[in-house]
C-alpha cells in the first residue's frame, strides 16, 4: 500500500471531523449533566462528571501517544467510531433507565476514548497539510472550532433535551461521530513505530518532578489549576442556577453552560500578547475579570444578565490561560517544554474535577443563587496571593524581540499569532555569514528555513538561472514540514545576517496547545524516509544491501522504496536505487518557481 500525499481534501475532512467532535464532546457533557441532575440532583451529576474525569486525567497522556505507535489517521478514525458505538450504548442505557453504575461506567469509557482525539487531531495536522502556511491556518482554525464548540455544544444539547428526550440527543451525537469517523478514513498514514520515545505518562511524571523544584513555575501551574477549578464549577452551578433561580428549563441551562464559551471566543479574538509585555499582570487581570462577575451573579435575576456575566468570566479565563501558557513557554527550558505540555491536559481534567466536586457542596451550603460567590472570592484572594510568587518569571521570560519582529515579517508565520511566534522565537537563532558562505547545498538535507535580515543570498541550480534573495526574503518553507532534499544551493553574495528557523521549533509552536502524545514522534515517517534517502545519497545501493545497511525488514523497505520511486524522489537503474534530486513531492512547481512563490501554496 502506498502512502497518500496530503491534499486540501484531506485537511478539510480532518477539520470537519474535529468540528463535529468538539461540538459533540461539549454537548455530551451537558446532556449527561442534565440527565444525572434529573435522576439524583447536583450530587449525582457532580459525582458522575468526576468519575469520568479522574481516569482520563491519569491515562490521557499515555492514550494520546497511540498515534506515535500506530498510523495516526487510522487510529483517529477508529477512535471516532469507537466513541460513536459507546455513545449509542449510552443512549440505550438512558432510554431504558439503566442502573446508575452502568451509565457512569459507559460515561467513563466514553471519556477515555474522547481524551485521545484532540492529541491525535493535532498530531495528524502536519501530515494532511500541504505547506507550513496551511498548517498554521489549520492549527488556528482548530482552536477556533474548539471555542465555538464550547458554546454551541451545550446550547444544542439543552435545546434538544428540553422535552426530556436525552437518549435522542445522545443518538444524534453518535451519528455525528460516525460522520467524523468517515471523514477521517484514508488519511495519509504516518507515525508509529519507527523510533523510540518516552511514553506520555512517563513524560508527565518527569515534568511534574521538574516543576516542583521551581517554585515560581510551580505556583504558575497552581494558578492554571485555579483557572480550571473555576471553569469546572461553572457547568454544575449553571444547571442549578437556571432551574432554581431563573426558573428555566434545560435550554436555559444549556445557554448558561455555553455562555463562558462566548466570552472565551471573544477574548481570544480581541486580545493579543505582544512580546515586550510582562505577562504576570495579564494573569492577575484575567483571573480578576473572571472572579468579579461570579461575585455579583446573585443579583442576576434575568437570563440575559446571567449570560453576560458568565461570558465576562469566560473572557477572563481565556485571558489568564493564554498568559499562563505563554509565560510557561517563555520560562521553561526547551528540553522540558514537551514534558510540561504533556501534563497540561491532565491538569485541566483534575481542575475540572475539583470544580465539579465543589458545586454540590456550594449549592447545599449557600444556595443556588449564592453558589458562585465563594468561587469568585476564592479566585480573587488566591490570585493576588500567588501573583507575587510568579512575578520573578517575568524577569526570566526574555525573548529576543528582533527575532519576533523578523518572524512577523514572514507572511505565513505572522498568521500564527503573537503567542506562538514567541514560542517559535525560543528555538530560532541569528547567524552572521561572510561572503561566499554556503548555507546549504542542492540535494542536502537541512530542516531549517532561512530568513534574510540583511545582505543578499543567491539560490542556484545546475539546470537554470540563479535567484537573488534580499532582505525580507526566505528560502524553502517546505523544510519546516517535510524531510526533502534541497532544490538549490544557497550562497551568501555579501556579508549577511540570516535568521535560522528549525523545523522542530516550528512544529512545537504550531502544536503547542495539545497534550501528551501530540508532542512525541513528530515526523516518524519522514524520519525513516530521510534515513533511506541520506544513505543512498552517500552511496547508491540495491534493496538487499540497503536492507542490511539500515537493518530494516525487507517488506517495509520494499514498500517505502516503491513509494519514493513513485513520488519521484528515487530512481531505480539496473537494480540500484539512487536519489533523484530537484524533484519535489507535494508540489507541481519546479525548484525556481518554488523560490519565487508567495507564502500561499498553489492548489
Amino acid at each position: 500500500m502506498q502512502t497518500l500525499a496530503p491534499s486540501r481534501a484531506h485537511l478539510i475532512r480532518t477539520l470537519a471531523a474535529f468540528a463535529l467532535f468538539t461540538t459533540v464532546d461539549y454537548g455530551y457533557w451537558a446532556v449527561l449533566l442534565l440527565y444525572m441532575f434529573g435522576r439524583g440532583g447536583a450530587g449525582l451529576a457532580s459525582a458522575t462528571l468526576i468519575a469520568q474525569m479522574v481516569p482520563a486525567a491519569i491515562l490521557a497522556p499515555a492514550l494520546g501517544s497511540l498515534g506515535d505507535r500506530f498510523p495516526r489517521g487510522r487510529v483517529l478514525s477508529l477512535t471516532y467510531g469507537l466513541e460513536a458505538v459507546l455513545m449509542l450504548a449510552l443512549a440505550w442505557s438512558i432510554a431504558t433507565t439503566a442502573a446508575v453504575p452502568l451509565v457512569v461506567g459507559l460515561a467513563m469509557v466514553l471519556n477515555l476514548a474522547a481524551s485521545t482525539c484532540e492529541p491525535l487531531h493535532f498530531s495528524i495536522l502536519p501530515q494532511v497539510s500541504e505547506s507550513p502556511a496551511q498548517l498554521v491556518r489549520a492549527n488556528s482554525l482548530s482552536n477556533q472550532l474548539d471555542s465555538i464548540g464550547i458554546f454551541i455544544g451545550p446550547v444544542i444539547a439543552g435545546s434538544l433535551s428540553a422535552g426530556g428526550h436525552f437518549e435522542l440527543v445522545v443518538a444524534i451525537f453518535a451519528a455525528a461521530l460516525v460522520l467524523a469517523s468517515a471523514c477521517t478514513m484514508r488519511l495519509p498514514d504516518s507515525g508509529g513505530g519507527t523510533h523510540e520515545q518516552e511514553g506520555g505518562l512517563r513524560q508527565a511524571i518527569s515534568g511534574i518532578s521538574a516543576i516542583t523544584k521551581d517554585r515560581p513555575l510551580l505556583v504558575l501551574v497552581l494558578l492554571l489549576l485555579l483557572v480550571c477549578v473555576t471553569s469546572g464549577s461553572l457547568e454544575i452551578l449553571a444547571t442549578s442556577f437556571a432551574t432554581d433561580v431563573l426558573n428555566g428549563d434545560e435550554a436555559t441551562a444549556g445557554l448558561l453552560m455555553g455562555a463562558s464559551g462566548i466570552g472565551a471566543f471573544i477574548g481570544a479574538g480581541i486580545f493579543g500578547l505582544r512580546s515586550h509585555q510582562r505577562l504576570t499582570p495579564a494573569i492577575a487581570i484575567g483571573l480578576t475579570i473572571a472572579g468579579i462577575p461570579l461575585i455579583v451573579m446573585a443579583a442576576a435575576g434575568h437570563v440575559i444578565t446571567a449570560v453576560v456575566l458568565l461570558a465576562i468570566t469566560g473572557s477572563g479565563i481565556s485571558l489568564a490561560r493564554t498568559a499562563i501558557s505563554s509565560l510557561t513557554q517563555r520560562t521553561t527550558s526547551t528540553n522540558l517544554l514537551t514534558r510540561v505540555f504533556a501534563i497540561e491536559f491532565s491538569a485541566l481534567l483534575i481542575g475540572w474535577a475539583i470544580g465539579t466536586a465543589l458545586g454540590p457542596f456550594l449549592i447545599d451550603g449557600v444556595g443556588a443563587s449564592r453558589a458562585y460567590l465563594p468561587i469568585g472570592v476564592a479566585s480573587l484572594i488566591l490570585t493576588w496571593l500567588g501573583w507575587r510568587y510568579v512575578r520573578p518569571l517575568d524577569a526570566r521570560s526574555v525573548i529576543d524581540s528582533t527575532i519576533v519582529d523578523a518572524l512577523s515579517e514572514v507572511g505565513f508565520l505572522a498568521a500564527m499569532g503573537s503567542q506562538n511566534l514567541e514560542l517559535l522565537a525560543r528555538g530560532c537563532r541569528w547567524r552572521d555569514v561572510a561572503t561566499g558562505t554556503v548555507l546549504c547545498s542542492e540535494g542536502s538535507y537541512v530542516d531549517d528555513l532561512f530568513v534574510v535580515a540583511s545582505g543578499e543570498l543567491r539560490a542556484t541550480t545546475p539546470e537554470g538561472p540563479s535567484l537573488t534573495l534580499a532582505t525580507g526574503s526566505w528560502f524553502e518553507e517546505d523544510a519546516l514540514l517535510h524531510t526533502v532534499p534541497r532544490s538549490a544551493t544557497l550562497t551568501a553574495v555579501t556579508n549577511a545576517r540570516v535568521l535560522v528557523v528549525p523545523r522542530s521549533a516550528f512544529l512545537a509552536a504550531v502544536r503547542g496547545r495539545s497534550g501528551g502524545g501530540a508532542f512525541a514522534g513528530l515526523l516518524s515517517e519522514d524520519e525513516l524516509e530521510a534515513r533511506v534517502i541520506a544513505s543512498l545519497t552517500r552511496s547508491p545501493a540495491t534493496a538487499e544491501s540497503l536492507e542490511h545497511r539500515l537493518g530494516l525488514e525487507s517488506g517495509s523497505l520494499g514498500i517505502l522504496l516503491a513509494t519514493l520511486c513513485d513520488a519521484g524522489e528515487l530512481r531505480l537503474i539496473d537494480g540500484v536505487y539512487q536519489p533523484a534530486f530537484g524533484i519535489r513531492r507535494h508540489s507541481s512547481l519546479d525548484a525556481l518557481d518554488r523560490l519565487t512563490a508567495d507564502d500561499e501554496t498553489p492548489d
